[in-house]
């Protein structure tokens, strides 16, 4: 599921699920997993990327929709878990954009330190309205973090999807590069970050991100109990079956 690799003073982790890296609980657990162990290794940035044409489509709805009411809360519990250590990551992580990064694999990106984003035919952005559920607050504050007013509405309203140059106008991503460059770009700016003295970057990383943090904090516990029921509903699992049904 995660394939592993270092080099120099990067660590690569790279997903590798099926055709488009569709987030499931597993697959979820298995990059935690890996986050955790690399907190005791040696000191390294990470990398993030995907194998083949997608980063990540988002979250496996076929599996969502079998799994009922006790696997989608099993899988936001995983999902916030990631997204709330990936957050916290003391080390620099660098998202490596190589295609399609849509709803949940749009939002990984957003709680790395940095994105780069391959040019081509790759589409970024947020579906989950468009499928019928509500943004959890660790799932649409990274985002609200990147992007600005205008585009935001845009992204979380009309789930519309962005080409890689429109997503750097938008701010979700750093910069974009010609795909074949985009692991030797990632890697670069990983072992600049990584030159950073360990203890000065994750003491700078824990100021910008406190906001970040907080805001999570604060709007997850006003609006936890209403997201839950619009998730774990039997309209809810409806609503994500005709999406499915419909579009594939």
């Amino acid at each position: 599921m995660i394939q592993r690799e270092t080099a120099g003073n990067v660590e690569v982790l790279r997903l590798q699920h099926g055709k488009v890296n569709a987030l499931d609980a597993e697959l979820l657990q298995a990059l935690d997993e890996q986050l955790v162990a690399l907190e005791g290794e040696p000191w390294r940035a990470v990398v993030l990327t995907g194998e083949g044409r997608a980063f990540s489509a988002g979250l496996d709805l076929p599996r969502l929709v079998e799994g009922g009411a006790d696997y989608v809360a099993t899988l936001l519990e995983v999902l916030t878990r990631l997204l709330m250590r990936l957050l916290r990551f003391p080390r620099p992580t660098v998202a490596a954009i190589n295609g399609h990064a849509i709803a949940g694999g749009c939002v990984l990106p957003c709680t790395c330190d940095a994105r780069l984003m391959a040019s081509g035919r790759g589409r970024i952005g947020v579906t989950e309205l468009l499928v019928g559920v509500p943004f959890p607050a660790a799932v649409l504050e990274p985002v609200r973090e990147l992007v600005d007013a205008g585009f935001l509405r845009r992204l979380v309203y009309e789930s519309v999807l962005l080409s890689a140059e429109e997503a750097l106008e938008a701010g979700l991503v750093d910069d974009v590069v010609p795909p074949e460059d985009l692991l030797p770009r990632s890697l670069e700016l990983g072992e600049k970050l990584a030159r950073i003295r360990p203890p000065v970057f994750t003491t700078t990383k824990r100021q910008l991100t406190a906001p970040l943090l907080d805001r999570i904090e604060r709007l997850t516990a006003l609006y936890e109990s209403d997201a839950e029921e619009l998730w774990f509903g039997d309209e809810a699992l409806d609503t994500i079956r005709r999406f499915v049904e419909k579009t594939l």
